[in-house]
């Protein structure tokens, strides 16, 4: 058998292996599976990955025809996984989910695809095409060593390269949730313990938990505040500095009480307050709007909205206000316990040079007595005029 041994081919076939395998490139996800708590077994890992890189070596072709599988489909399969790995490490999410008692990476995805995939399968037939056996196999046992001694020092490994030899690699995100992901996300300023209450009751206790959550639930379940919480923990500036800032094109206003409320009169005060500070940000902008959305959380969570199309465009808090409490008496379910409303202006227009149509009179409604307000509460500050419902 040795007789046939090349040293030349040998090490052709041990550089081609060395960068195929590229257990050296695997580190990174290695440690990423072990900090999620899920074990690697050095030996369980080498001597399954030999075990199935030599079979393959002798019976590749016959185990894919077996199977009407091509080497081609195989490849894709292979790469389709460690693509969603790669997924996983960049967004930080779980894909490959692992519910059984032991938490173990060993198999999958350490053996297949990283250490005996598709790419490492390829390359063993083409090799055996234009090498000697002999030589093809001792460079794997070799891989297979190198493979092992890594498997067995990633934690020396990390502590030499250090954080950011092995950080530099790695998302800005994954960096971020390293140092505070594991926190609880009710020590966050702004939860607040109602909130911190609703987000046990599903199941999330840290940040990484919390972030790892769509805008969308995020959106429903806490409105769009839960939305920029999860991105201002992630780092990202979520009112970025823009010289020319675009308008807006629809200005929301929302609060959750401090105490949950029942009473009508108190979610029409709230109301109020909305409707001022969202039609004082309209006029800021010159704007009207056409379309009123009112909004009412209840104490379960249940969000209930309905809206309306004004009669013309308009920035005026008096009108604005009177369709908002039309709105809510619609919606109000008396005995309900409530726990946030808000207010959605919609369809906004700019400018005193717009187009309306010519057989209704829509010329835009503006409020001049709430801009003279406005500059008041600019100079002297705000409140200092109350407003009768």
């Amino acid at each position: 058998m040795f007789g046939s041994f090349d040293f030349q081919e040998f090490l052709s076939a041990f550089i081609v292996l060395f960068a195929v395998i590229d257990i050296i490139g695997s580190i990174p996800i290695i440690l990423n599976l072990k900090q999620k708590g899920r074990n690697v077994n050095a030996n369980k890992a080498t001597g399954i990955s030999f075990a199935l890189l030599i079979g393959f070596f002798y019976a590749g072709d016959m185990m894919l025809k077996l199977f009407q599988v091509d080497i081609a489909s195989f490849a894709v399969a292979g790469a389709f996984v460690i693509f969603l790995m790669s997924l996983e490490m960049i967004l930080d999410i779980e894909i490959f989910k692992n519910q059984g008692p032991i938490k173990e990476a060993t198999l999958v995805p350490l053996v297949f695809p990283l250490l005996a995939g598709a790419g490492a399968f390829t390359t063993l037939l083409s090799l055996r095409s234009e090498y000697a056996p002999v030589n093809i196999v001792v460079a794997l046992i070799l891989n297979m060593v190198w493979v092992y001694v890594v498997l067995k020092l990633t934690d020396r490994i990390e502590r030499f390269l250090g954080k950011g030899g092995i950080y530099v690699i790695r998302p800005e995100e994954a960096v971020i949730l390293d140092k505070i992901g594991d926190e609880l996300v009710s020590s966050v300023s702004g939860v607040g313990k109602e909130n911190a209450k609703h987000l046990i009751y599903n199941d999330i206790n840290t940040i990484r938990e919390f972030v790892s959550k769509s805008d969308s639930w995020l959106r429903k379940a806490f409105g769009v505040n839960g939305v920029t919480l999860k991105h201002e923990l992630l780092g990202e500036t979520v009112s970025p500095v823009n010289s020319k800032p675009e308008p807006p094109q629809s200005i929301q206003n929302t609060s959750a009480f401090e105490e949950f409320s029942t009473d009508l009169d108190f979610l029409h005060s709230t109301l109020a307050g909305h409707i001022h500070n969202a039609s004082k940000k309209l006029r800021l902008w010159d704007g009207y709007c056409s379309v009123l959305a009112v909004m009412v959380r209840t104490k379960d969570f249940n969000v209930d909205q309905v809206e309306t199309k004004l009669k013309k465009p308009t920035n005026s808090e008096k009108t604005l206000r009177e369709a908002a409490h039309q709105l809510l008496d619609q919606l109000y379910r008396p005995g309900t316990v409530y726990r946030a409303t808000g207010i959605t202006l919609a369809k906004l227009t700019f400018g005193k040079k717009q187009q309306f149509s010519l057989f209704e009179n829509l010329e835009p409604e503006d409020d001049k007595l709430s801009r003279i307000i406005d500059q008041l509460e600019n100079k002297f500050g705000s409140g200092i005029i109350k407003t009768a419902r």
